[in-house]
């Protein structure tokens, strides 16, 4: 395999692949540690409530220095309408710094 082959492979990786509603996953979210884990929690909650997103079971873990909070939170998303607009709605919350 060259390399040209490589990078066309990495271009083009998820191209002809969509999500396939409904669709059940972990969102995991990276925070500044500054925040506690209640306000996390309850930020969370309100976007995805208002967002009417199904959702279960929080879990938190502090990076190994403590600068940062993962929270990992169960979702269920309908459709792709809902899934924009809860990641439009997560990148507005203080504190973030990366979330898939």
């Amino acid at each position: 395999m060259s390399i040209e082959n490589i990078n066309e492979g990495i271009q083009n990786f998820g191209e002809d692949k969509k999500i396939e509603f409904p669709v059940s996953y972990t969102v995991k979210a990276i925070f500044n540690s500054e925040t506690g884990k209640e306000v996390l929690q309850r930020n969370m909650e309100l976007v995805l409530e208002e967002a009417k997103v199904a959702y279960s079971n929080f879990q938190f873990r502090e990076s190994g220095k403590g600068n940062y909070v993962t929270v990992n939170v169960d979702i269920t998303l309908s459709d792709e309408e809902q899934f924009k607009g809860f990641y439009k709605q997560l990148k507005l919350l203080p504190g973030l710094k990366w979330a898939v």
